[in-house]
């Protein structure tokens, strides 16, 4: 198996980790913004808003034959709370 073959099965594998971990996360959100307990919910649905989006912009580029460097930019995106394109 070539470099490229193997690094991109690999950026791969650690995209759908991350949209896993945005999915769990804006579940936790979601069951936050349904308590009671917390009065103040404007930032809760503005980082659940920010998780869908990049949970969209990652399915998207997952789904798409983008090029390897595509799949990158949205696992750094992640990775630093930033989402381009959005």
């Amino acid at each position: 198996m070539s470099s490229n073959a193997t690094q991109k099965d690999k950026l791969e594998t650690d995209l759908k980790t991350q949209i896993k971990k945005l999915q769990r996360m804006r579940d936790t959100i979601k069951a936050w913004i349904g308590s009671s307990d917390i009065k103040d919910k404007s930032a809760l649905t503005d980082s659940r808003k920010l998780i869908e989006a990049v949970s969209l912009l990652c399915s998207t580029v997952r789904s798409t034959t983008a090029p390897q460097g595509s799949r990158k930019i949205c696992a750094d995106g992640i990775a630093n709370g930033t989402v381009q394109g959005t």
